[in-house]
């Protein structure tokens, strides 16, 4: 999976990429734009694990090791990035990873589970749930950014709405402005109507400083 590590520096102070070249700050935007990358190809291959799973070239138990890979994947790359790179991750950052990694297990293993009884029959669902797990790795992404956010004393978000993100859950969530992180109740980037794909993110403040 590609990385921005070649071309980007990390900065701990600011918590921000630095062009490698340049020294100069990275947009968010363009940091994004890897993880998109990244989450692509992983769809790809995902995809391409159900096409065999329905052509009869895999069974069942084969496809979910090999889509359990593609997860565990994806999970630690999304976490990583958050983070700053791999140099950034703490033992209690993989201890994240590691718990949503789980938690996509056992989503998995109800859909394996389903497949196998011919509850899910081998359609192009089977495609489009197989690329959903790709997806999940910007939900990861939103969670481990607060969390950094939060450790450098941020207090305060504000939901940006991508240009292709128009959901109700997403569009409420901008609405709501700049709000307190703690007891919040705007809905999470990867909990709204649009799930996994929510391209959204958030900007943090120390609402402390800008109150």
């Amino acid at each position: 999976m590609a990385s921005p590590s070649r071309a980007f520096t990390f900065d701990r102070r600011l918590a921000r990429y630095r062009d490698a070249g340049t020294g100069r700050l990275v947009p968010a935007t363009r940091v994004r734009s890897y993880l998109d990358d990244a989450l692509a190809s992983a769809g790809k291959r995902m995809d391409a694990l159900a096409n065999q799973l329905r052509a009869g070239q895999i069974d069942v138990i084969t496809w979910e090791v090999r889509m359990r890979r593609e997860v565990k994947i994806v999970s630690t790359y999304s976490g990583a990035l958050a983070k700053g790179g791999w140099a950034q991750m703490t033992d209690a950052d993989y201890g994240r990873v590691g718990q949503y990694v789980r938690g996509q297990y056992q989503y998995l293993r109800g859909f394996a589970q389903r497949i196998a009884s011919g509850k899910a029959p081998l359609n192009g669902n089977i495609n489009n749930v197989a690329r959903l797990y790709a997806e999940a790795g910007r939900p990861l992404f939103a969670r481990m950014e607060q969390v950094e956010q939060v450790l450098r004393g941020m207090t305060q978000r504000l939901s940006v709405k991508h240009s292709l993100d128009s959901c109700p859950g997403c569009l409420a969530a901008e609405a709501a402005g700049w709000h307190n992180i703690a007891g919040s109740t705007v809905p999470e980037i990867g909990a709204r109507d649009c799930r996994t794909r929510c391209k959204c993110s958030w900007i943090y403040r120390n609402g402390e400083q800008n109150g």
